[in-house]
């Protein structure tokens, strides 16, 4: 019984492969050969089922004949196949994303880019170890961030274009509900830093924690170092770069305020990259609340290194204008009881008292929470100075 099934799924592969071998001199199939390959279709279940490997060739012909849709059922089953039985030897599990990556590819050919992009964050996810990423993870996500610079080619294959697509239908439909100013409530690269393989993926460069300076070590939280870091955002537009969401928050601000600290520099790195651009203003950028890449950092718990690396860079260490909320970042700090990161700010010219009127000073917020470390330095007549005059009333446009 096994050898007659053998047999038949053998014969039905064959008329597969000769309905897709026989061809005129002008490259179209004879009318007879197109009838067999119709024909054939009902073998894929079992072809594709037991013979995964063979199969995706015949469906990569498939596909180049412009048998889409056959080809996309083609691919379905074949994943499929491989999500049953992940113990097959013909072809390793973790290889299923370069089939994933094959069928988006077709997808994005005939601007079906929302399917596309589907199926590379599903590639993303399929993983020998979940939690850790890999060089492949890597190429599909340059893959998913092609830049704006492939839509003037005419190829609607890229992220930045589906964000764009998704906000001009928001913002129709919506009117008035975002900031004129906003290019788009889901840039891409906040999209991806929000993403479950950003949350879930170690050694992505979305990695959440302390990246140190020098990255020539064995031990380097994002695999491939801060390169892997530039290597995707070269792949962005300067304006993806930049892009604020509908909270106003830039990548940069974004990256501070979840802890994604390789990701913080290397946008500051490749913004530096780009001419006629400046570190200063990304710096300066506030989300709508009124909050600074600095006290984000603070906020959310970045690295003293990291905070510091800000500093250097030309962020803030006193907002030019104060609103009641946010915290400035020396009173972040100080609610937080960050004993080092206090001296850092007052090391570089934060100004004790320089608070909203009516607001709790960082002396006040660290007594309130029981901070005596912190207290202690901020609590000394040497430390405390005037500042500037107030700014107030921060307009967020």
């Amino acid at each position: 019984m096994g050898r007659l099934r053998a047999l038949d799924l053998q014969v039905e592969a064959t008329k597969l492969k000769l309905a897709l071998d026989y061809s005129d001199k002008s490259g179209r199939q004879r009318e007879a050969a197109y009838a067999d390959l119709i024909s054939s279709r009902s073998a894929h279940v079992r072809i594709l089922t037991l013979m995964p490997a063979p199969a995706e060739s015949l469906a990569d012909r498939l596909a180049s004949y412009g048998e889409i849709e056959v080809a996309e059922a083609a691919y379905i089953r074949i994943l499929n196949a491989y999500r049953e039985f992940p113990a097959l030897d013909i072809k390793a599990w973790h290889e299923t994303k370069s089939l994933l990556k094959k069928f988006a590819d077709i997808l994005w050919k005939i601007e079906e880019s929302v399917r596309a992009e589907s199926l590379i964050w599903e590639a993303l996810m399929l993983r020998d170890i979940p939690s850790e990423a890999t060089q492949s993870d890597s190429d599909l996500m340059k893959s998913l961030a092609r830049s704006d610079l492939e839509l003037l080619k005419g190829l609607a294959i890229s992220l930045p274009k589906t964000c764009l697509d998704i906000s001009k239908s928001i913002q129709s439909n919506f009117d008035g509900a975002i900031p004129s100013r906003v290019r788009s409530p889901l840039p891409p690269l906040q999209y991806m830093m929000q993403s479950p393989f950003a949350s879930t993926a170690l050694g992505s460069p979305f990695h959440r924690g302390e990246f140190p300076e020098s990255t020539i070590t064995p031990d380097c939280p994002i695999f491939g170092g801060i390169e892997a870091v530039m290597e995707l955002l070269r792949v962005l537009s300067r304006d993806s770069l930049e892009a604020r969401d509908v909270h106003g928050q830039t990548p940069l601000y974004m990256a501070s305020s979840l802890g994604m600290e390789g990701l913080g520099r290397g946008i500051l790195l490749r913004l530096a990259e780009v001419p006629g651009s400046t570190n200063q203003g990304p710096l300066d950028t506030r989300d709508l609340t009124g909050q600074t890449v600095l006290g984000a950092s603070i906020v959310g718990g970045c690295s003293l290194q990291y905070i510091r690396f800000l500093i250097e860079s030309g962020a803030q260490v006193d907002p030019h204008e104060l609103m009641p909320m946010p915290w400035t970042p020396l009173q972040a700090a100080a609610l937080s009881g960050s004993l080092e990161t206090v001296r850092l700010l007052l090391d570089n010219g934060a100004e004790i008292d320089r608070v909203f009127p009516g607001n709790d000073t960082p002396l006040t917020l660290a007594q309130q929470a029981g901070h005596a470390d912190v207290v202690g330095i901020l609590d000394v007549p040497a430390t405390r100075h005037s500042g500037h005059a107030l700014g107030l009333g921060w307009n967020p446009g």
